[in-house]
């Protein structure tokens, strides 16, 4: 019997993808990018104590960056085969843009956490400005310490 999970699924993911993919067009992010864009707007208010999370504040979710790359993955897939995102395989390595399909896809979607997502997608493009992975790892590296946090501390013990 398989467990359906109604947090961090495909379904949610892809949702939180299609919205940065979105707000960055006409640019073009990469995968890793895209995992580090999606926590820096689920866990906002670790970032900026002007903004709440849009998920709540578990523990270890520092460890999210390590385990979500294959759900991201799904996710992007299951965008693309309903041609909701495009895939690029140039000079710039395997990256991800929106298509012409994903605004009026999402201005058709009202309920309350996507509206709350847009304005952590918008907050993040308005800080932070660049999806360059490097500078992307770096603001996460600075906020968020992953050598030692409670997630590598709980592994010593």
């Amino acid at each position: 019997m398989t467990q359906n999970n109604p947090f961090n699924n495909q379904l949610e993911i892809g949702l939180r993808l299609l919205s940065i993919l979105n707000e960055a067009f006409p640019k073009k992010i990469n995968l890793q990018s895209l995992i580090y864009i999606d926590y820096i707007i689920i866990h906002s208010g670790d970032f900026d104590d002007k903004i709440q999370s849009i998920h709540a504040p578990v523990p270890y979710r520092e460890s999210e960056i390590f385990i979500k790359r294959n759900i991201i993955k799904d996710s992007l897939n299951f965008l693309l085969y309903k041609n909701l995102v495009d895939i690029s395989y140039d000079h710039d390595g395997i990256t991800y843009i929106a298509t012409e399909n994903s605004t009026p896809f999402l201005d058709k979607l009202s309920e309350q956490y996507t509206e709350e997502l847009l304005i952590r997608v918008k907050w993040f493009f308005n800080k932070y400005k660049s999806i360059d992975e490097i500078v992307l790892r770096s603001i996460f590296s600075t906020r968020n310490n992953l050598t030692n946090t409670e997630f590598n501390i709980g592994i010593l013990k």
